[in-house]
């Protein structure tokens, strides 16, 4: 009987030992998911703030790029006007 009785107290701390073991285990598990929940905030927040940068960005060379056409337009326009301008001169000195 008392063979038993020491054989349950054995078991019954195996049983106490391994609950701890798990226990510890799976409060690892929650901290590493935890540290790897914040790393994914801030890796959301990096990437809105970033996009949010790219679309800003994307704006100003759009526009940038309207006043180049523009300002182009505008130089082509003028050169033609500079080249009628100097080709009525030419025909005028003949004249």
């Amino acid at each position: 009987m008392i063979s038993l009785l020491l054989s349950g107290r054995q078991y019954g701390g195996q049983v106490r030992e391994e609950y701890q073991r798990q226990s510890n285990e799976l409060e690892d598990m929650r901290e590493k998911l935890e540290a790897r929940k914040l790393t994914l905030g801030d890796i959301s927040i990096y990437t809105k703030k970033t996009l949010e940068d790219v679309k800003s960005q994307r704006e100003q060379l759009c526009m940038e790029t309207r006043m180049l056409l523009i300002a182009g337009k505008t130089l082509s326009a003028a050169r033609q006007q500079l080249q009628v301008a100097v080709n009525f001169q030419i025909n005028k000195s003949f004249i």
